[in-house]
């Protein structure tokens, strides 16, 4: 009975004093949160959004970016096409011997040439700036204006005329080449045509 009375006491002791610690009010919560390091709410909203901005700022610029290559690309084929055009086609046709050969082999490559100035025009529209716009329009004219002046092979009976209608059109492609920064960078054709 002893050992029951003393756990009795040590209880009722015990009991009492955690019974009695007070509650702590609003006031002296927040007088006590002002020294806590936690950050309200609000911050974390605008670190958020920081973020959230800059991811989505970061797909446009890639978006963008891919764009850019793409039609960079494209125009870097059209060009390939205009360089054979002046570099490939030009000297070939000058080397058939009579003035109305020139004009067939013309008439026979003619369509491939129409596809090209077809791809500038598009990307002469689709261009991402004012520069590639100029670009692609530069080349799709001297393009346009080139095939117009060899579709007058086919009335040339002179194969000297219809060699220095090969000539000048060649010319005037290496040209508009040097503008946008494509071929060598020199008027002349790449291969001598013959005289």
């Amino acid at each position: 009975m002893t050992t029951q009375t003393t756990l009795q006491t040590q209880q009722a002791t015990v009991t009492p004093t955690a019974a009695a610690a007070p509650k702590p009010t609003p006031a002296a919560t927040a007088a006590s949160g002002s020294g806590d390091s936690t950050t309200p709410a609000w911050v974390w909203w605008v670190i958020g959004l920081v973020a959230v901005a800059a991811v989505a700022t970061t797909a446009l610029l890639l978006h963008k970016r891919r764009r850019k290559r793409a039609w960079t690309d494209k125009l870097t084929a059209a060009t390939d096409e205009v360089s054979w055009f002046a570099r490939d086609l030009i000297p070939r046709l000058a080397q058939a011997p009579t003035a109305q050969q020139v004009a067939g082999g013309w008439r026979i490559e003619s369509s491939r040439i129409v596809t090209v100035e077809d791809h500038l025009t598009a990307l002469e529209a689709a261009a991402v700036d004012d520069a590639g716009r100029v670009q692609a329009r530069a080349l799709r004219d001297t393009v346009r204006a080139s095939r117009a002046r060899l579709d007058t092979l086919d009335t040339t009976r002179d194969t000297a005329t219809a060699l220095e209608v090969l000539r000048s059109t060649a010319a005037d492609l290496e040209n508009a080449l040097t503008t946008v920064n494509a071929g060598n960078g020199s008027a002349q054709p790449a291969y001598p045509l013959r005289s």
